[in-house]
């Protein structure tokens, strides 16, 4: 997710990536229960008092936030057929020949490629796309948002 942030002087804009991974650490998982017992609880007040005797925020507060689940498909068509797209979201999840579409943080680097390789290096996963012009990506930081690549999925047909 992109957030664009504009100085209300200079009207100078900066933009900063964060994936779903990151958001969830930055927010407080206190704040995403509250909202839920906000939607959820539909207790009214008893008769014509303002007093609404209510246990949803202690019965809510016994929930645990689930790990987060894989990315849903999504399909696209590509010269007039229909494909699933699964977003990479955890390491392990690419193999060798996989076909891959990457959406780069600047245009230029969007393209279809093949993972010709993965390599360990130093315990961090890399993707190569082109071994002659040395084109990969390292899976952990595609995935805290710091990689040239700001979306991988990998295309299913």
């Amino acid at each position: 997710m992109d957030f664009t942030f504009t100085h209300p002087e200079s009207r100078e804009q900066k933009t900063l990536h964060l994936s779903e991974e990151q958001l969830v650490e930055m927010i407080d998982s206190d704040l995403i229960l509250e909202k839920m017992v906000e939607e959820q609880c539909n207790c009214e007040p008893i008769g014509e008092t303002n007093v609404v005797e209510c246990g949803c925020e202690e019965y809510y507060y016994e929930f645990e936030l689930d790990e987060q689940k894989e990315q849903p498909k999504k399909k696209i068509e590509i010269n007039e057929y229909e494909v699933d797209l699964v977003v990479v979201t955890k390491e392990g999840q690419i193999k060798v020949g996989d076909k891959l579409k990457i959406i780069g943080k600047n245009t230029r680097d969007d393209q279809y490629a093949i993972a010709e390789d993965i390599l360990m290096i130093g315990g961090n996963e890399e993707i190569i796309i082109d071994t002659d012009k040395n084109r990969y990506f390292i899976t952990k930081l595609l995935i805290k948002g710091t990689s040239w690549a700001k979306q991988v999925c990998l295309v299913r047909e």
